[in-house]
């Protein structure tokens, strides 16, 4: 090797030494020590933090519960029924319970993790059942009644729960979430009497709230790069009572009388055979005919089926 190839060689060798010493720098009144590479912008980039993801969950099924005492009674339908059964009245009676509904719901996902997370979201089902007895009078003068009872229920339940997501293989994911939270119902009932003088109607609302819990179990595919197609299962424990609110008496379709008060229920005894009933009342009904009396109660416990979309921000 001659000298101009020994030169070369040497000033190489020192171009890459002086690329790898650090030196002084002076970052926001701080000396700290950073690379000749690093100052020119060519060093290795260091790994960004992971802050607060977001994401966003979008659902719609079907929800099947118990219904709780709206199904247990149908009030005038069922006394009146009973009455007609012991007169030997010819009658027919319609009776459908209100224990499925259609159901939907959102969620916002807070990720604490890359599998795993906070959800905060709310839900909406609610249905209504309609029951109907119509009793023939063929006795003088004849006639027909039509007796109705129609109870209406909604329920939005707000959940707070802690998600965990799963994978299996490359394209599907295991979902799971537990939680928990307080759920707002409203009831209404409309319970009709026609005959050939004329009508009666009642109607009646009120809400109510009490707590609830859940569990969730899915499966889950992405369909884009933050975009899954769910479909999942959930199970619900939630039952209300105590609903408040207030009523209308009309006659012949002229409002006679209003108030207000909470939805009872209690057993009816006529001619020795008891009756579930549902009543609105200021006060709890008391009478050497009526036991069993408590506020009504209205069970959404159940399972639902749903399916949805998972969006992650």
């Amino acid at each position: 090797m001659n000298k101009k190839e020994k030169t070369i060689v040497l000033i190489v060798l020192m171009f890459l030494v002086f690329l790898n010493l650090p030196v002084w720098a002076e970052d926001e009144g701080m000396l700290a020590i950073e690379s000749p590479v690093e100052r020119m912008g060519v060093a290795k980039a260091k790994p960004a933090k992971d802050g607060l993801r977001i994401g966003l969950r979008l659902c719609g099924g079907m929800s099947f519960f118990d219904g709780g005492d709206i199904n247990d009674t149908k009030a005038n339908v069922t006394l009146n029924e009973y009455m007609a059964g012991i007169d030997g009245v010819p009658y027919t009676i319609d009776e459908n319970g209100l224990n499925r509904s259609l159901e939907g719901g959102a969620d916002l996902l807070f990720y604490l993790g890359k599998r795993f997370g906070v959800s905060l979201g709310a839900s909406y089902l609610g249905g209504k059942s309609n029951n109907r007895i119509v009793i023939d009078q063929p006795v003088f003068p004849p006639a027909t009644y039509t007796i109705t009872f129609d109870p209406a229920v909604s329920a939005v339940p707000v959940t707070l729960g802690l998600f965990f997501i799963q994978p299996l293989g490359k394209r599907f994911d295991l979902l799971a979430e537990v939680g928990g939270g307080w759920t707002l119902a409203r009831l209404a009932i409309d319970q009709k009497f026609i005959g050939s003088l004329g009508s009666m109607q009642i109607n009646a609302k009120g809400n109510a709230g009490g707590p609830c819990i859940y569990a969730r179990l899915g499966l889950e595919a992405g369909i884009g790069r933050s975009i899954f197609f769910f479909i999942e299962v959930l199970g619900r424990y939630a039952k209300i009572s105590g609903f408040e609110g207030s009523s209308e008496f009309f006659q012949n379709d002229i409002l006679v009388q209003s108030g207000s008060g909470r939805f009872y229920t209690y057993d009816l005894n006529v001619s020795g055979h008891p009756v579930r009933f549902i009543d609105f009342a200021g006060e709890p009904p008391s009478s050497a005919s009526i036991s069993n009396v408590s506020e009504t109660r209205i069970d959404i416990s159940g399972v639902s089926a749903r399916c949805g979309l998972r969006i992650r921000f």
